[in-house]
């Protein structure tokens, strides 16, 4: 009996409660395809999806350790930043110092073209239905883009990346990079040059004439050509 009370002392004292929230703020008046966009969440994962629309909005939602009551001065202080500049606007988030094992997202909804820039921290990155230029990174996990880009700056230093581009041709020399991880590629329709490095590269794209391909390089070129795409990670596979 005793050594019962105990082991359930134990499993209540790590029972932690956690407190939940959200909180959202939004921007309107802006330009429909060529503002310029700033998202950064510094605490946790970014979640960007596109649409047409001329409004700027951002969520931000919370998971901290601790009794809700108890973490009020805390959370009144998470506030999702939304700020309409000269050319588009920039989304953010602002928090205090938070309890370890607190998560922070950032969810949010920006017209469907324009130039963005999207940080994250820890957490995955995901941008989805746009067009124009992106660059996006975070610190750890995993980034997803889906959309129709001119140019490209990605970076998951620590996660895997997931690509896949809409009709159009990348006008400008991109670069797509995660060093420690898997890169999956799909361009059906594929309109561009490639240059890509790993330790293992699988090529299924329908369309690729791959002019040179060995265990670590595939260059390759189809239609008409365009920028030069350069892929750098673990494993890479085009489909």
């Amino acid at each position: 009996m005793r050594l019962l009370f105990l082991f359930l002392s134990g499993t209540l004292a790590h029972a932690q409660p956690v407190a939940t929230g959200d909180r959202t703020n939004a921007v309107v008046g802006l330009p429909a395809t060529s503002g310029t966009y700033v998202v950064r969440n510094d605490l946790g994962p970014v979640n960007v999806t596109c649409s047409d629309s001329t409004r700027a909005s951002g969520k931000v939602s919370w998971s901290i350790p601790g009794m809700a009551i108890e973490l009020k001065t805390l959370t009144d202080q998470i506030l999702p930043e939304v700020t309409k500049t000269a050319s588009g606007a920039t989304l953010t988030v602002k928090a205090p110092s938070l309890p370890t094992g607190s998560v922070v997202g950032l969810e949010v909804n920006v017209p469907a073209g324009g130039n963005f820039t999207v940080t994250g921290g820890d957490g995955a990155v995901v941008v989805g239905g746009c067009s124009g230029t992106l660059n996006a990174r975070n610190l750890k996990g995993d980034i997803s883009v889906n959309g129709n880009f001119t140019a490209l700056d990605l970076l998951s230093p620590e996660g895997n990346l997931s690509l896949t581009l809409g009709a159009g041709t990348l006008s400008v020399a991109s670069t797509v990079s995660a060093p420690k991880g898997d890169i999956t590629v799909q361009m059906p329709y594929f309109n561009t040059g490639v240059s890509a490095t790993g330790d293992n590269i699988t090529v299924q794209m329908p369309y690729l004439t791959a002019t040179t391909q060995t265990a670590t390089v595939v260059k390759g070129t189809t239609g008409k050509g365009g920028a030069l795409l350069t892929l750098s990670g673990r494993n890479i596979r085009f489909r």
